[in-house]
């Protein structure tokens, strides 16, 4: 097994199977800077994997993902280039060659709702 560990994302990839973990559930896994560009790094990473076969994504806590920070959002720190880097990492998501399964529990709201849209299936 192979792990990525960001700051605010996990990634465990284990043979033919990977689980992209959400993981800032003190803000509902809410998207921030940080966020976007960890969902980047890891659909790059699973991008290169040829073995993995199907990715798994959820939220750590009690939602699946909440959206963009507003508290950012507030203060101005969600820029042309955040959601520039927020539309390459859904994207990239979605065009993954694995089958992506967004495992939606608790909120889904906005950009989260987008994420769980660029995945192949949608449970809760």
């Amino acid at each position: 097994m192979s792990t990525l560990e960001l700051e605010t994302m996990r990634c465990e990839v284990n043979g033919p199977l990977a689980r992209l973990r959400l993981n800032r559930p003190e803000v509902l896994n809410a998207a921030n800077r940080a966020w976007v560009q960890d969902l980047v790094t890891a659909t790059d990473y699973l991008a290169h994997r040829a073995e993995t076969r199907v990715v798994l994504v959820s939220g750590e806590g009690r939602a699946f993902c909440s959206g963009l920070d507003t508290k950012e959002l507030a203060h101005g720190k969600l820029t042309v280039e955040w959601f520039e880097t927020w539309e390459r990492g859904v994207t990239a998501l979605a065009e993954l060659d694995a089958i992506t399964i967004a495992a939606i529990q608790g909120y889904c709201l906005g950009g989260g709702l987008q994420l769980a849209l660029a995945c192949d299936l949608r449970t809760s």
